[in-house]
């Protein structure tokens, strides 16, 4: 009888020959939902592997290949051993991470790859709580109740209204979305964040950051968390890590990492110094499917105060053992009750590859953006953006204002040529942005792009 090793490996040489586009035409929503129809009704069974040939063909067809080269998205994906690997073995041994006694092999690999992890960052390992998320989304969310539960004593039991002067929390321009959507979710309202102007590669200005602060706090407002951007959507830019911690010392504020752009850049040589200074945020939050290549969806969470964590997430539920003396618990330390082993996939490529590995992959990005940007300097494309991390912002020549650049985004798209996107940098002027996330890019694919925005 076939292991379940032998079956993954098949299904992996499977995959592999199948193919697939950086980008497909799906139609309009109405042509899928019709296609959806014809298998799905979910009134009668279906044989299991008609049900899997239909889910197959469709999800193929609808599907961007992330780890294809010419898909410059900012959302990565590749790694696909790994995380479909470790997807059949949660799956098919019915892994249930949620505590401790439930699955320690799992809880003890994930606090062993935390522990590297806050290595990697550069934080105390002696004082820091680690934890696996579900998504990057709920660590950078579980990062701000965490803040507002140490800086507020009063926002535990009572919450945001018991809590004396306005709070407010600062971002950049260019990572303000996300940010008014965490501040909503934890209760502080969209309107608690200010939004600080960036410099021309959309990074934050901290002069008028500084400047914010001290206005608002001679209103009477309460400043008390300042998000530092690593891997801007627009742009890629990572903010001054270093100026912006030391700020936040000064002032009293916690100041936390959101590097779910770029974050695991602390593994490159070519980030890692734009990183400096993670070290010493009060948190730091990262995914796995952020803007660099990793296995799985994940998040990782990171924090120097262990006791807004255990207050904030520590809870009994009566369904599950007790907690487990000595151990880290999963419905301890973040906002669902129950998750996936979220991690599993990342720690198993990781293992695989080796820190040095990964390193030299994400190397290997950064250097093809350069060539990148070289071959669109001698297109005549204008550059814009941060020109230190993997992400290539540019207007090509005679292509301008916001409908055309879309429009051209869209066609390339829709041709299955390439995945590209057009953005509106943080002073407001449009660009298109590659994002160079995929392993398999290389020099014929740059030259490819190139080509294509001129044809």
């Amino acid at each position: 009888m076939d292991s379940l090793v032998d079956r993954i490996e098949r299904l992996l040489a499977v995959l592999a020959e199948s193919g697939g586009a950086p980008a497909v035409d799906p139609g309009r929503p109405g042509a899928i939902r019709s296609q959806l129809a014809e298998h799905f009704d979910f009134q009668q069974p279906v044989a299991r592997e008609d049900l899997l040939q239909a889910a197959a063909v469709l999800l193929r067809a609808t599907s961007a290949q992330a780890d294809h080269g010419m898909y410059f998205g900012s959302i990565a994906g590749g790694c696909r051993d790994a995380s479909v690997a470790a997807a059949a073995f949660e799956a098919g041994l019915g892994v249930l991470p949620v505590a401790w006694e439930l699955a320690p092999g799992v809880a003890e690999l994930e606090g062993l790859l935390m522990s590297h992890f806050v290595r990697i960052v550069g934080m105390d390992p002696d004082r820091t709580v680690a934890r696996v998320c579900e998504t990057g989304e709920e660590a950078q969310l579980a990062a701000l109740i965490a803040a507002a539960t140490q800086c507020f004593p009063e926002f535990e039991a009572d919450g945001i209204a018991a809590v004396e002067g306005r709070p407010r929390l600062y971002c950049s321009e260019a990572i303000v979305g996300p940010w008014q959507k965490r501040a909503h979710a934890a209760g502080l309202g969209r309107s608690a964040v200010r939004a600080i102007p960036c410099d021309e590669a959309g990074r934050i200005d901290p002069t008028a950051l500084r400047r914010q602060v001290i206005e608002d706090a001679k209103a009477g407002d309460t400043p008390f968390f300042v998000a530092v951007g690593a891997g801007a959507a627009s742009t890629g830019a990572i903010d001054p890590v270093k100026k912006l911690v030391a700020f936040g010392r000064v002032q009293g504020m916690w100041v936390h990492v959101d590097g779910n752009g770029l974050g695991l850049g602390v593994y490159a040589s070519r980030l890692a110094p734009l990183l400096a200074g993670s070290s010493h945020a009060d948190s730091f939050a990262t995914e796995t499917r952020g803007g660099l290549p990793a296995a799985g969806s994940a998040g990782f969470l990171l924090c120097r105060h262990p006791r807004p964590i255990g207050h904030a997430f520590s809870v009994e539920d009566p369904r599950l053992p007790a907690t487990t003396a000595g151990a880290a618990e999963a419905r301890a330390s973040g906002l669902l009750g129950a998750r996936r082993a979220a991690a599993l996939p990342f720690l198993l490529w990781l293992a695989q590859h080796g820190q040095s590995g990964y390193g030299e992959l994400l190397d290997r990005l950064c250097a093809r953006a350069d060539e990148l940007r070289a071959a669109l300097r001698a297109a005549d494309c204008r550059l814009r953006g941060a020109d230190d991390v993997p992400v290539v912002c540019f207007v090509p020549p005679q292509v301008d204002g916001q409908a055309a650049l879309e429009a051209l985004a869209a066609r390339l798209r829709a041709s299955s040529i390439a995945w590209i996107d057009a953005v509106t940098l943080p002073d407001g002027a449009p660009a298109l942005r590659a994002w160079v996330s995929s392993s398999a890019t290389g020099p014929s694919e740059i030259a490819a792009l190139v080509q294509a925005l001129g044809d």
